[in-house]
């Protein structure tokens, strides 16, 4: 049995959790399982008829994503997870396949000489969001990468507009095998293009929902709240202090 969160979740702490008599046992606990699929069971907890809580569990071994499923079919010791960040000179296509588990379509141009004016990847959402993607494992700054993706952005953007498959919104985004705290000096640059900034920590919160995708909107809403804001928040100092 599994709370929203994934905590385990006992009849006994819903017990502590509601105060209910100190004399009440676990077997004066009801719970109810209603069957949604194949892969989970709803279960709905009573006490002497009182409503207490319901929560999803789930069959671990059974994925929500067919695109999971195929993956693991090749992928059996979870190696993309476990190594993701270990070649550097594969981080692009682990990004691709990342994207694709969460069920993007993607464009990959990344080592095609023919097309190095382009950005890295191109991944669309089945909601219409056009994620427009640089991935790197350096300075994200470095030999103007940020004002490049804002361009290469902007160009995508124009040459769509009058589509008959013109994207609902289209997002630049930078993707870093660096922690958030090596891209703070760039937060301003990110923030006065409206770029994106996905760092490993945000990666590997990814990586843990490959077999469970969020959906494109929640997806896209998370995108857009990775921009940094204008200022990056300072510690309080003497100087300033009001």
């Amino acid at each position: 049995m599994f709370s929203a969160k994934g905590r385990p979740r006992s009849a006994y702490e819903l017990h502590r959790r509601r105060r209910m008599p100190e004399h009440a046992s676990t077997s004066d606990y009801n719970i109810q399982t209603i069957i949604a699929r194949g892969w989970s069971r709803s279960k709905f907890l009573t006490y002497d008829g009182e409503f207490l809580g319901s929560w999803w569990a789930r069959d671990q071994s059974i994925t929500f994503s067919a695109r999971a499923a195929l993956h693991k079919a090749v992928d059996r010791d979870n190696a993309l997870v476990a190594k993701f960040f270990d070649d550097r000179n594969a981080f692009e296509e682990h990004v691709l396949a990342l994207l694709s588990l969460l069920g993007l379509d993607c464009l990959y141009y990344g080592n095609i000489t023919e097309l190095k004016d382009g950005p890295d990847i191109l991944a669309l959402s089945n909601q219409g969001h056009l994620y427009v993607i640089e991935c790197t494992t350096g300075d994200i700054s470095s030999r103007g990468k940020l004002r490049r993706l804002y361009e290469r952005t902007n160009a995508i953007r124009a040459a769509l507009a009058n589509s008959a498959y013109r994207p609902s919104e289209v997002l630049a985004v930078m993707v870093t095998s660096s922690p958030k705290s090596d891209t703070l000096h760039c937060w301003d640059e990110l923030a006065n293009y409206k770029i994106a900034i996905v760092c490993r920590e945000e990666i590997a919160t990814l990586l843990a929902q490959i077999e469970a995708p969020p959906t494109a909107d929640r997806l896209f809403a998370a995108a857009v709240a990775a921009i940094p804001a204008t200022q990056i928040p300072q510690p309080p100092t003497a100087s300033n202090l009001p």
